[in-house]
């Protein structure tokens, strides 16, 4: 019976040994395959975040390429003379001044009825044009300036009255066709005679105004 039960404790005693490794040896695995998890979210990651990285450097250079192009471009529009209105980029005239000038005189960011009374005053003076009577609609409430999500064009209707010669009137309205901000002669009656023509001209241009931005939009990495 002694032995008996020698051999019984010992084969307990296996057992239990058995039990321990097995539930070591399970441990180790639960472990290890919580730890491949962590290891493979990680490193993919690292892939997405990598690709995103590239992606990102691509966009660049190619963005730097193009402000490259775009830089040329420009320097060549604002070297331009005769100006893309036939005058001098060095000039004080009204046909004047380098291109980019040009460009940002004849889009003004904001809607200003009396500068815009001015510069067709200008015009008109520019080919001597004895001025009696210039008529610019100021709506303030129709023509805001306040910056819109989708600015669209809006109309503004002027008039003016004059006295010039003849030639001095064809190059008035080649100067209106010509002009970077648009103008359209809507109406236009000449009476007289070579030297003594008198215009009167009803036309309309446009004003928009500036863009919003909304910058709240963000992106996450996940």
């Amino acid at each position: 019976m002694a032995n008996v039960s020698v051999k019984h404790a010992k084969i307990s005693k296996d057992q239990t040994r058995i039990l321990v490794v097995i539930a070591i040896a399970v441990a180790v695995i639960i472990f290890g395959l919580f730890a491949s998890k962590a290891m493979i979210s990680k490193g993919l990651y690292q892939r997405k975040a990598l690709h995103q990285t590239r992606e990102v450097a691509a966009l660049l250079k190619s963005n730097y390429a193009s402000a490259q192009t775009l830089l040329t471009q420009y320097q060549v529009f604002e070297a331009q003379n005769p100006n893309m209105l036939g005058g001098s980029t060095t000039g004080t005239a009204n046909l004047d001044g380098n291109n980019p000038k040009i460009t940002l005189d004849a889009l003004p960011s904001t809607y200003d009825a009396p500068a815009l009374a001015s510069s067709l005053e200008k015009i008109l003076t520019e080919r001597a044009v004895k001025i009696n009577s210039v008529t610019l609609t100021d709506d303030p409430t129709a023509n805001s300036d306040k910056p819109e999500a989708k600015p669209a064009p809006k109309l503004v209707v002027l008039s003016f009255e004059g006295t010039t010669t003849f030639s001095n009137g064809g190059l008035l309205i080649k100067d209106f066709e010509r002009s970077i901000r648009p103008f359209d002669i809507n109406t236009l009656e000449i009476t007289g005679t070579d030297n003594n023509l008198k215009i009167n001209a009803g036309m309309t241009t446009y004003f928009q105004s500036a863009k919003s931005l909304d910058l709240t939009a963000t992106k996450e990495i996940k």
